[in-house]
């Protein structure tokens, strides 16, 4: 009988730390699902889904949903996987005259846009909005052709100030 304790005792114990390893691997209950970013997408811009797909960013899970506008513009979003948060919207295909609004109490895609045209007149060949890590602050970026070549507009998406036009 006090063999079969001996043998029962690291059975046990071994059951034991399996399933209190088990309970320290938890997802974290704000972690984004496939469902909610193309919900979040599909809700910032009148679009129907294109695809999404999780990608690796760094050691970050990123869902990349692409949509498009009834006028066929195509519009990429990049949320993080662990928090929801957007870490990108790319206007990728034109026609750019749609409403978008990122949330996050960022200034609306549209009225960014008549910045951006007001202050250098062309055609938007694609825009982003993303944060600039080395300002920490988020912008959008407009690439416009015009006829005296190709810029680059960078614009706060807090309060619309342009911070720079750069000649491509």
């Amino acid at each position: 009988m006090l063999k079969r304790s001996f043998l029962l005792v690291p059975f046990l114990v071994s059951l034991l730390v399996i399933t209190a390893c088990k309970d320290e691997v938890t997802v974290p209950t704000n972690q984004m699902s496939e469902q909610q970013s193309v919900q979040k997408s599909i809700s910032s811009v009148q679009s129907s889904l294109v695809s999404v797909n999780r990608i690796k960013s760094n050691d970050d899970g990123l869902w990349e949903v692409k949509v498009v506008t009834p006028f066929g513009a195509m519009i990429k979003f990049e949320y993080f996987e662990n928090t929801g948060q957007i870490r990108e919207i790319h206007g990728l295909i034109g026609p750019f005259d749609y409403d978008l609004d990122p949330g996050n109490e960022l200034l609306l895609y549209q009225d960014v846009r008549a910045i951006a045209l007001n202050a250098k007149s062309g055609n938007i060949t694609s825009w982003k909005l993303e944060k600039d890590e080395s300002n920490i602050r988020w912008e959008y970026r407009f690439f416009i052709t015009a006829t005296d070549g190709n810029w680059e507009l960078r614009i706060s998406a807090v309060d619309g100030q342009v911070l720079r036009m750069k000649q491509k």
